[in-house]
């Protein structure tokens, strides 16, 4: 378990609730792609970025099961192409290429030049 220790003249006590981190979910939820098991992730931020980035998972095949604002299940096993919806489209290309790279390379054994 995770801990913040502080230090100082009075003592402190109880609990607090760290949330989840943009930057690590943007990270997590490509990982997805790489396993056909149903992954798991909970305490996603409730922001923008990574609405739009599960929106993305979707779009590509993956089924989603959004359980809260800030956890889904993901499965991605069925995903055989690669087409984007075009209200989809905007995403920087540099991170769907490194999605779609790390998905063809991981599980169909493809090379690049």
């Amino acid at each position: 378990m995770s801990k913040f220790i502080i230090t100082g003249g009075k003592s402190l006590s109880g609990q607090i609730e760290v949330k989840g981190a943009k930057n690590s979910a943007l990270k997590i939820l490509p990982a997805a792609l790489l396993t056909e098991e149903v992954v798991s992730i909970s305490n996603l931020p409730d922001i923008e970025d990574v609405r739009r980035s599960i929106e993305l998972l979707a779009g590509l095949g993956a089924q989603v099961n959004q359980t809260s604002p800030n956890s889904c299940l993901i499965k991605a096993k069925n995903i055989k192409k690669f087409e984007l919806k075009e209200e989809l489209a905007p995403i920087r290309a540099a991170v769907l290429s490194a999605w779609v790279n790390g998905r063809l390379i991981c599980l169909w054994k493809a090379s690049l030049p």
